[in-house]
């Protein structure tokens, strides 16, 4: 599969201006053409992203290659493995407007690894620990002291989410069988501080931000679905 879209605008007010229900999705125009292939256990593909217009901050990917391993099973062991890597050359333009405003630019591999092992206590609660490492090569760093010298970052993260589903049905009437599905959660992440801090790095996305974190999120999924004609159809 291969998309595509190239937007270029006269200036920055144009899109917020005249174009708000695209403004509300997409902030700034995203030009950008990529090439995507999916099958059942794994998915890849190459991205390419670049500014068109000059008075926006941007990241371009000049091209950006990915490929993500879904939840594998190693074997009958109930161990599972999931993985994201990405190997792109990326490059940092700011709004030219901005006095001081330098581009950098950078050449990055990633991969991500993540090693799950579900099962259930009491019969109904779900646990789910994992482990995880990342390691991500860095062309060169922002560091002040070695110069553009390449480095390679280590992240390890240990966690665990515990949840478990209630549900209740009921048939209205239509004949249509209505399920409402809760399933509360806890999710607690230890992430132990990077051997390359953020601050060391030239930031493009999420993957350089990473940093030391101890956190316990709670939360709710809730869904509906219903039934007619022997299909299930989901709503959230």
């Amino acid at each position: 599969r291969i998309i595509s879209q190239a937007i270029y605008v006269s200036d920055d007010r144009v899109m917020e201006d005249f174009f708000e229900e695209e403004h509300d999705r997409m902030n700034q125009p995203d030009t950008y053409l990529a090439w995507t292939h999916r099958a059942d256990s794994y998915s890849g593909g190459v991205l390419t992203r670049f500014r068109l217009n000059d008075f926006y901050t941007q990241t371009e990917s000049l091209p950006e290659l990915w490929y993500n391993l879904n939840g594998y099973e190693l074997g009958n062991t109930g161990f599972y493995l999931k993985n994201n890597s990405s190997i792109s050359y990326l490059e940092r333009e700011f709004d030219e407007r901005i006095n001081g405003g330098a581009s950098y630019n950078v050449f990055r591999m990633d991969t991500d690894f993540v090693l799950t092992r579900p099962f259930r206590l009491m019969g109904f609660l779900s646990v789910v620990p994992r482990v995880g490492y990342r390691g991500t090569f860095y062309e060169k760093t922002a560091k002040l002291n070695n110069g553009d010298d390449s480095e390679f970052r280590n992240v390890f993260e240990i966690g665990t989410e515990v949840s478990f589903k209630a549900y209740s049905t009921w048939t209205d009437d239509d004949g249509f069988v209505w399920r409402h599905v809760i399933e509360p959660y806890a999710d607690l992440k230890l992430v132990p501080e990077a051997s390359v801090l953020p601050n060391e790095l030239y930031q493009f996305d999420s993957i350089d931000e990473i940093e030391e974190e101890k956190s316990l999120l709670l939360g709710l999924r809730n869904r509906w679905q219903y039934k007619s004609n022997a299909q299930e159809a989901k709503v959230r």
